[in-house]
């Protein structure tokens, strides 16, 4: 029952002559409350910022690259922040790409942290 594929496609001219290029990374995505940038109240917020490939995990590097979307999109922080690695499975496939999550899977990993 803990079993889920969500498959997202979205059109796009590919970038490599290759049909079957597939990259294993981990999008990065961040859950905090406080004030967005141009923005005048408190409210919850989840962003997705960026990726990283697979594999051995500097959390180090990843805490500052947080930081630092932090610091361009947010006036304030009114929480601690929840940072989530997402396994994805992105292939390019002829003039589209796919971006394939599992949002159950045990190579999703999920940390808090303080600014």
């Amino acid at each position: 029952m803990n079993q889920a594929t969500i498959s997202t496609s979205i059109v796009q001219p590919t970038k490599s002559e290759s049909t079957n290029d597939v990259r294993i990374l981990y999008r990065i995505s961040v859950q905090l409350i406080g004030i967005k940038k141009r923005c005048r109240k408190s409210d919850r917020h989840f962003f997705h910022f960026g990726h990283i490939p697979f594999g051995d995990i500097n959390y180090d590097d990843v805490k500052q690259k947080v930081r630092d979307f932090i610091d361009t999109n947010m006036k304030q922080v009114n929480s601690q922040v929840r940072v989530h690695l997402d396994y994805v499975v992105i292939k390019n496939e002829g003039t589209y790409t796919v971006t394939q999550w599992e949002p159950f899977d045990a190579k999703n990993i999920r940390f808090d942290f303080s600014l």
